[in-house]
């Protein structure tokens, strides 16, 4: 006979601590932003600022920022390749740069750079 689980199923069922759950609730952005603060990532957003950006401001993940903005109904901004920038870009890979060399000379990220060469087929 083990005493042990006799003991653990006469003392019945166990709380659970509720610390876990109140962490979580800590966590939710909603929670921890009020509805105005909400409103002016949203409108800083609208008037220009990149996610980032405001991902860093307001102390967020640059995922949240997304979310919040497409839960208010605004559509993202990708910053898409120009053509004269997509031009530059294919003669700086012929000239045989490196992908992070274009990205910094572009001022784009370098998985942006590697994304548009993809699409391109030079990848």
């Amino acid at each position: 006979m083990n005493i042990a689980l006799i003991t653990h199923l006469a003392a019945g069922p166990r709380l659970r601590s509720s610390r876990r759950t109140d962490r979580r609730h800590e966590r939710r952005v909603t929670k921890r932003l009020q509805a105005d603060t909400i409103e002016r990532l949203v409108a800083e957003y609208a008037a220009g600022t990149t996610a980032a950006e405001l991902a860093r401001r307001y102390g967020l993940a640059k995922t949240t920022v997304a979310r919040l903005i497409r839960q208010a109904g605004e559509l993202l901004r990708h910053p898409r390749f120009s053509p004269a920038e997509t031009a530059r870009l294919v003669k700086l890979h012929e000239a045989g740069l490196t992908q992070k060399a274009i990205a910094e000379r572009l001022g784009r990220s370098q998985s942006a750079v590697w994304h548009r060469l993809r699409r391109l087929g030079r990848v």
